[in-house]
C-alpha cells in the first residue's frame, strides 16, 4: 500500500477517531516479532530486533524527527502526517477493522434491545401516536463521519417477531383526526312521572274535612252562617247542580215523603247513575265544559262548539276519566264539523280562537288545567305571581307544531314540522321581544322547569304529546279540575 491511494485517507481519519489527537506507539518492533513468530515472511531491510524496543532519541533532521543509531541498526525515522511510512499504514488498517467491527457489535446489541410487544389488557385500546416527524434517539445513533470519508452501510439489525393484535386495528380516519361521519339517532323523550293520586278517602272523612274548614272560616271571619237548608231546599239545589235544572213536582214530592235516613244519599246515586238522568247529566256538564274550555261565545269562527259539545257529553255519558279526557283534548288531531271525514270533536278545544303563534292556546291550557293565569307574562313579568315572559313563551313552544287546514267550511288541525322562527332555522325555537326591545328565543320547557327535547321533527319529538305527559304528572291538574268542579 501506498500513501498515494485512497485507503490512506480512510485509515488516516480513523487513527485520528481512535487516538484522539495523541502521539502513536512505536509497535513496528512487536510487529515485526510477531511476523516472525507466525513464520511470515520479513523484508530484507527489516531486521528483527531482540529485546524490549530501545527509546531513540530523537532529532530534526531537514524538517523531519530522526532516530540515532544504536546497534548498528538502520536509522527510523517519523515522517510528517503527509509522509507516513507502509508501517503505519499497516497499523491504520489493523485498528480501522477493529474499529469498523466494534461499530456493528454495538448496532446489533442495540437492536436485541427493543422493547418487546406487550399485549394490552382486557378492555384497553393501545395509544397510537398520530402522524408526526419521526423521533430519534441521540444516544443510539454513531458520530457521524468526516465529509471527506464514504458511508459506510451497517449491517441491517434482525426485524422483531411479528405478534397478533389482541384489538382490531384502528381506522386511519380515527388515526388522522377525523372521525368517519355517523348519523345521529333521534333524541329520546324526556321520561316524565306518571301521577301518583292518593286514594279517596272515605266519605265520613270528606264531609268531615269539609266542615271543619268551613267552620275554622267562619270564626276567623266573624261570620254566622245560615241554618240548615230543608229537605226541599236541598233538593233543588241537587237537581241545579248535578242535571242543570230544577226537580219537577213529582221529583220533589217523591224526595220529600221520604223518612229514610240516607235518602240524601240514594238521591245523589239516582241522579248520577240512573239511565233516565244519563242524558241529562252529560249535556248539562258538556255545556258547562264547553264554557270553561272556549268560552260562552267561543266556536264563532274555525272552531264548531256542537262538535265539541258532543265530544263532551259522549265523554261523560260514558264516565271517561278526566285525566283521559285531558290528554285528548291537549293532542286532538283531525276534523271539527261532525259528519265529515276524520271528524274528531276534541280539536274544537285548540281551534276555537286559532292563532299561528298559538298565545290563545298557551293561556287556555295554563289556566283550565294547571290553574296558572300565565296571559299576562305574554308582554311583561307578572307583577304579582311571579310569571316570567320565558316560562310564556316555552310553555307556547309545545303548541308549534300546530297547524289548521280550511277547507271550505272544514277545518283540520295537524301536526307538522317546527324548523324555528329564525331563517333557514332548524332548532325549533321561538322569540319574543322583551319590554326592553331585546329579542330572546325560547324552547320547550314546562312551568315547573322540565325540558323536553328541542327538536321540533315530529319523527322525535311530538310536543304535544310531550305537554300532555307533563300536565297530568304536575300536581296542579287534579286541583284545578276539584276547582271547577
Amino acid at each position: 500500500m501506498t500513501p498515494d491511494r485512497d485507503e490512506y485517507h480512510l485509515l488516516d481519519a480513523c487513527l485520528d477517531e481512535v487516538l484522539a489527537g495523541r502521539t502513536p506507539p512505536d509497535l513496528t518492533a512487536r510487529i515485526l516479532q510477531a511476523h516472525a513468530a507466525r513464520g511470515m515472511s520479513i523484508p530484507s531491510n527489516r531486521p528483527i530486533p531482540l529485546g524490549p524496543p530501545p527509546t531513540p532519541q530523537l532529532t530534526p533532521v531537514n524538517g523531519a524527527l530522526q532516530a540515532a543509531p544504536a546497534n548498528g541498526q538502520p536509522v527510523v525515522q517519523r515522517v510528517a502526517r503527509g509522509r507516513r511510512s507502509s508501517t503505519w499504514q499497516t497499523v491504520a488498517i489493523a485498528l480501522g477493522s477493529l474499529c469498523l467491527v466494534a461499530l456493528v457489535g454495538v448496532l446489533i446489541v442495540n437492536s436485541s434491545r427493543q422493547p418487546p410487544l406487550v399485549k394490552n389488557p382486557p378492555g384497553k385500546t393501545p395509544a397510537v401516536s398520530p402522524p408526526g416527524p419521526t423521533v430519534v434517539d441521540r444516544d443510539r445513533v454513531p458520530s457521524p463521519v468526516p465529509r471527506d470519508v464514504p458511508a459506510v452501510d451497517p449491517v441491517p439489525a434482525p426485524a422483531p417477531p411479528v405478534v397478533a393484535p389482541s384489538v382490531p386495528p384502528l381506522d386511519p380516519t380515527r388515526l388522522a383526526g377525523n372521525p368517519p361521519a355517523v348519523a345521529p339517532l333521534p333524541p329520546m323523550p324526556v321520561p316524565v312521572p306518571q301521577p301518583k293520586y292518593l286514594d279517596p278517602a272515605p266519605s265520613g272523612e270528606v264531609i268531615s274535612f269539609v266542615n271543619a274548614s268551613l267552620a275554622q272560616v267562619w270564626v276567623e271571619n266573624e261570620v254566622t252562617p245560615s241554618p240548615l237548608a230543608t229537605d226541599a231546599e236541598w233538593c233543588r239545589r241537587l237537581f241545579v247542580r248535578v242535571i242543570g235544572r230544577i226537580p219537577t213536582a213529582d221529583e220533589l214530592k217523591s224526595f220529600t215523603t221520604d223518612r229514610a235516613a240516607d235518602r240524601r244519599q240514594k238521591l245523589v246515586d239516582k241522579l248520577l247513575s240512573d239511565d233516565n238522568y244519563v242524558e241529562e247529566y252529560a249535556r248539562h256538564w258538556a255545556t258547562t265544559w264547553s264554557n270553561i274550555l272556549i268560552g260562552r261565545t267561543g266556536g264563532e269562527m274555525d272552531a264548531n262548539r256542537a262538535g265539541l259539545e258532543q265530544y263532551l257529553r259522549q265523554s261523560f255519558a260514558r264516565n271517561k276519566p278526566y285525566d283521559q279526557l285531558v290528554r285528548e283534548l291537549i293532542t286532538a288531531t283531525g276534523s271539527s264539523r261532525p259528519g265529515s271525514d276524520q271528524y274528531n270533536g276534541a280539536v274544537n278545544f285548540l281551534l276555537a280562537g286559532y292563532q299561528p303563534d298559538a298565545t290563545l292556546a298557551t293561556a287556555r291550557v295554563s289556566r283550565v288545567f294547571l290553574g296558572h293565569q300565565l296571559q299576562c307574562a305574554q308582554c311583561h313579568a307578572h307583577p304579582s305571581h311571579g310569571w316570567s315572559q320565558e316560562q310564556f313563551w316555552s310553555l307556547n313552544a309545545f303548541f308549534r307544531q300546530m297547524n289548521a287546514e280550511k277547507t271550505g267550511s272544514e277545518v283540520r288541525l295537524t301536526n307538522v314540522d317546527f324548523g324555528g322562527e329564525g331563517k333557514n332555522s332548524t332548532e325549533g325555537e321561538v322569540f319574543f321581544e322583551t319590554p326592553t326591545g331585546l329579542l330572546k328565543s325560547a324552547f320547550p320547557v314546562f312551568v315547573d322547569g322540565t325540558k323536553i327535547p328541542t327538536s321540533g321533527q315530529l319523527v322525535q319529538v311530538d310536543r304535544r304529546a310531550e305537554l300532555a305527559r307533563l300536565v297530568l304528572a304536575s300536581p296542579q291538574m287534579p286541583k284545578a279540575l276539584v276547582n271547577r268542579v
